[in-house]
């Protein structure tokens, strides 16, 4: 900044092109801080986004457990202990999906495992994943 104050003061031949090669780097220098900054935060901020990623673990644990009970996102939500909606939130900024995307694509990778693996039919499999009835798996499907 100094350097670029004595420029600016002080003109002589070449002080565009200086001025603006001295703002580059400033630019440069001020991206790396904030680069570097983003990053200590990350490893040294709050804690919060250490229990967020704790609360999207249990909800995919629960998933495992029990997506072939299809289970509302409420029930889920109750037994990690926070409302449906911040399990939303969690669920959209740390996978990048609503809590109920992950749920359905649980579903459809079981789906497609036993379709493809298996000698089940549709209404089998639509049985052995909860839908009331082989109709709406395939809409679902």
């Amino acid at each position: 900044m100094a350097q670029i104050d004595q420029e600016y003061r002080q003109p002589a031949p070449g002080r565009n092109s200086l001025l603006e090669a001295l703002t580059q780097v400033l630019v440069v220098e001020l991206s790396r801080l904030c680069a570097y900054a983003g990053r200590t935060a990350k490893r040294y901020g709050p804690r919060q986004s250490d229990k967020g990623r704790q609360h999207l673990e249990h909800y995919q644990a629960l998933i495992e457990a029990h997506y072939r009970e299809q289970p509302s996102i409420e029930q889920l939500a109750e037994q990690i202990g926070v409302s449906s909606a911040h399990l939303n939130l969690l669920c959209r900024q740390l996978a990048g999906r609503s809590a109920l995307q992950l749920l359905h694509e649980r579903l459809l990778l079981e789906a497609k495992r036993q379709l493809t693996y298996t000698n089940m039919t549709i209404g089998q499999v639509s049985d052995s994943l909860g839908f009331s009835e082989p109709a709406y798996f395939t809409r679902f499907f």
